[in-house]
Order: C-alpha cells, then sequence, then structure tokens
C-alpha cells in the first residue's frame, strides 16, 4: 500500500513479530529514523519524510502494538529500555542501517 508518493507500507519479521515501516530515500547512507510515541503510527511523519528524504534515508515504522504491528505479537514484548533497544537495533540491522550513520526525530505524545 502507498502512503505517500514514492513510500509504499512494508513488513520486516523481527523477533517474531511482524513490524510494519516505510523507507524512503535510500541512496543516503545516513537515515533519519521518525519513532513515534505511544498511541501513533509510522503514518504520523507523512508529510515530514517526503522533504527529508530528499537528502536522507529515511525510515519509520510501528512499534508493536501500534498501527499495523500486530498487539497480539506486542503483548509479550515487553519495552523496557534495552529490550526496546534490542528491537531497534535488529530492525536497523535487518534493513541495512548503518547505526554510526543514524539520525532520530522522536515524537512524544
Amino acid at each position: 500500500m502507498e502512503i505517500m508518493k514514492g513510500a509504499m507500507i512494508m513488513t520486516v519479521n523481527i523477533d517474531g513479530i511482524d513490524v510494519n515501516y516505510f523507507d524512503l530515500g535510500e541512496n543516503s547512507e545516513e537515515t533519519v529514523v521518525m519513532l513515534h510515541g505511544w498511541g501513533a503510527n509510522c503514518e504520523l511523519f507523512r508529510n515530514a519524510a517526503v522533504p527529508v528524504s530528499s537528502k536522507y534515508r529515511v525510515l519509520a515504522f510501528d512499534m508493536p502494538g501500534f498501527g499495523e504491528t500486530p498487539e497480539e505479537e506486542a503483548a509479550r514484548y515487553e519495552f523496557i529500555l534495552s529490550l526496546c533497544r534490542d528491537f531497534h537495533f535488529a530492525l536497523f540491522d535487518l534493513l541495512n542501517c548503518d547505526r554510526k550513520r543514524l539520525i532520530a526525530l522522536l515524537h512524544i505524545n
């Protein structure tokens, strides 16, 4: 499903959880990761992602239990800080993001 020009919603499996995400501007060495707050989803960043993708790779995803990432799978995934970190690192590694070249944009509710 296309959510904005050039961005398709895709799914990747991380630790048994099918994670919903979009990836734009893949030609850049640097990646801007857009992380949504509680109760939101990756579509929150639709308007910001396109202009940012002209210079950077943009990655946004639904945290487990939000958006299109299944809630029933998230129930077993306790989001204490270390598990949250491990989840993000596994996602970045699977999507070939150089962790040394990440820029995070956070949305806190």
